[in-house]
């Protein structure tokens, strides 16, 4: 059983990293965003499960990462086409 569910996974694998760059949305926006959302939720989640609050150099990184994530996915641009 083991064997086999292992053995689906790694035929699916590549197909999963593919399929996300088939949206509508820009993906390296859209990933880029994410990641700076996944920084500011890393530093909350830290503070609230291992009870760590994040010092001025943590706080300071995380207001870099949400100003880069206002600037990726509301700076205007021109219509694509």
């Amino acid at each position: 059983m083991r064997s086999a569910t292992i053995r689906s996974c790694r035929r699916r694998r590549p197909r999963s990293r593919f399929v996300p760059t088939l949206q509508p949305a820009h993906f390296g926006r859209v990933y880029a965003a994410y990641g700076g959302v996944f920084v500011v939720l890393s530093l909350l989640w830290g503070w609230w499960i291992d009870g760590r609050a994040p010092d001025r150099a943590d706080l300071a990184g995380a207001a870099l990462c949400i100003a880069g994530v206002a600037v990726i996915m509301y700076w205007p641009r021109a219509a694509p086409g």
